[in-house]
C-alpha cells in the first residue's frame, strides 16, 4: 500500500477533526520513537554538529541510562557490515563515556559490532 492510499483510508475511517491531525504531509518532519534513528537523522543533517550533546539530549528525552548511550550511538554511527573507523569519533566517545557503567556499555557494543562482521580477516 502506498502512503497516499494509507492516508486516504485514514481520512475515511476517522472523524474529520481527528484525521487532519493524524495524516502527515511530506513537509512535516516525522517523529520517531527510536533515539538511534533520530540520532542518525541528526548526523545526516548536521555533519559537523555536536553528536555528544545530541546523545545527551536524546537521553533526557527518552530516559535511557548512561550504559545504554553506546547502543544508541553505535546504531546511529555504524552499519555493522564493514570494519568501522573509530578515529574520528574519539572526541565524542571521550565526552560520553566518562563513568564505569558507560564504558562497560561502550566495550559491550564494540564486541557486538565486531561479532556482526562477516569478514574476520578485516577485523
Amino acid at each position: 500500500m502506498s502512503k497516499d492510499a494509507i492516508d486516504e483510508r485514514r481520512k475515511h475511517l476517522l472523524p474529520p477533526s481527528i484525521s487532519e491531525n493524524v495524516v502527515q504531509t511530506e513537509d512535516e518532519p516525522k517523529e520517531s520513537d527510536d533515539p538511534a534513528q533520530e540520532l542518525t537523522i541528526f548526523i545526516k543533517n548536521n555533519p559537523k554538529g555536536d553528536i555528544a550533546a545530541e546523545v545527551k539530549r536524546l537521553q533526557e528525552k527518552y530516559g535511557f541510562t548512561s550504559s545504554k548511550r553506546s547502543n544508541v550511538l553505535f546504531d546511529a554511527l555504524f552499519d555493522f557490515e564493514t570494519v568501522p573507523s573509530f578515529k574520528k569519533h574519539i572526541p565524542t566517545f571521550q565526552k560520553l563515556f566518562t563513568d564505569k557503567k558507560s564504558r562497560i556499555g561502550l566495550l559491550g557494543n564494540c564486541a557486538r559490532l565486531f561479532s556482526c562482521l562477516k569478514n574476520d580477516k578485516a577485523f
